[in-house]
């Protein structure tokens, strides 16, 4: 049961190391094992599962090895294997390239004042401003088109934190 809530229905994405107790190399992991988890707190959770202990879980996703690392994906329940290396920035590198895939798009939003556009611009690195045309002269369902190319847009670049914003031509 704790397996189910914990892993298979995570909302961040989850790193687990299967391990055995008796394992050398698992030991090795334990502190920069501990270390990442440190460093990814709030971003993507870390368990450790005892493979000893939890066999039919183990093999059930095809562990043969100690310590064998996979990360599950939000909602999935089928892991990927990592493969990286077994220090803190490698496991931290991976686990932030996951967090970044699996981040939403960033919301598109009109600019109506002054205060849209710090809201909307002061916590990225970059600011895209698109002025699209004035509701009479490009109907509702042009206008929505343009603001569905941005959202794609956003989407594509989400991993790079840029601030989303439209205002319509002539209303500055």
């Amino acid at each position: 049961g704790n397996w189910k809530k914990k892993v298979l229905n995570n909302e961040k994405g989850i790193l687990v190391e299967f391990f055995a107790p008796w394992c050398g190399h698992c030991k090795s992991l334990a502190g920069p094992w501990a270390d990442a988890a440190t460093q990814l707190k709030g971003k993507m959770d870390m368990g450790a599962l005892d493979a000893t202990v939890h066999g039919s879980i183990a093999q059930q996703y095809g562990v043969q090895g100690y310590p064998t690392i996979k990360y599950f994906a939000p909602g999935s329940s089928e892991p990927e294997d990592y493969n990286g290396g077994r220090t803190a920035s490698d496991i931290v590198k991976f686990a932030e390239e996951k967090f970044a895939e699996n981040l939403p798009p960033p919301e598109v939003v009109q600019i109506t004042n002054a205060k849209a556009i710090e809201a909307g611009c002061e916590n990225h690195p970059l600011c895209v401003i698109a002025f699209l045309p004035h509701i009479l002269d490009c109907q509702s369902d042009c206008r929505n088109s343009h603001i569905e190319d941005l959202q794609k847009l956003g989407d594509k670049y989400k991993k790079k934190d840029w601030g989303w914003l439209w205002t319509e031509g002539m209303a500055q």
